[in-house]
């Protein structure tokens, strides 16, 4: 199922016709139907107004389902513990952390980087 569809059954479970969830969002009609029938993807901007307005996190509008986002969670607990905490943090800390973090990556991209242009 594609994004559209799972736009198209979300908005349907709410009760909103395409013109009034268009509406809502500041969308014309035509490019929601667009959407919904994939023929055009949706901006980030309008991701979030969907996700907003339908009462659904981005997983399930794009998965279509909760059971990503729960194995997810479950998979992944410290870190998501960790995220949060680090969210919690004034923005200089949470810059110099986050900061930290892009350089730990970026020397792993480039280690990995080097490794296959020597194999």
């Amino acid at each position: 199922m594609h994004i559209g569809e799972n736009i198209r059954q979300h908005r349907k479970q709410k009760g909103f016709s395409q013109k009034e969830l268009a509406g809502l969002i500041s969308l014309d009609a035509t490019q929601l139907n667009r959407i919904e029938t994939g023929k055009s993807e949706p901006s980030l901007k309008t991701l979030k107004m969907l996700v907003d307005t339908l009462e659904i996190s981005l997983d399930e509008l794009v998965y279509g389902n909760e059971d990503v986002k729960q194995e997810i969670n479950v998979e992944n607990k410290s870190i998501l513990e960790r995220l949060k905490l680090i969210n919690e943090l004034n923005e200089d800390d949470r810059g110099v952390l986050l900061k930290m973090i892009d350089i730990v990556l970026t020397k792993q991209k480039f280690t990995d980087f080097f490794k296959q242009q020597i194999s």
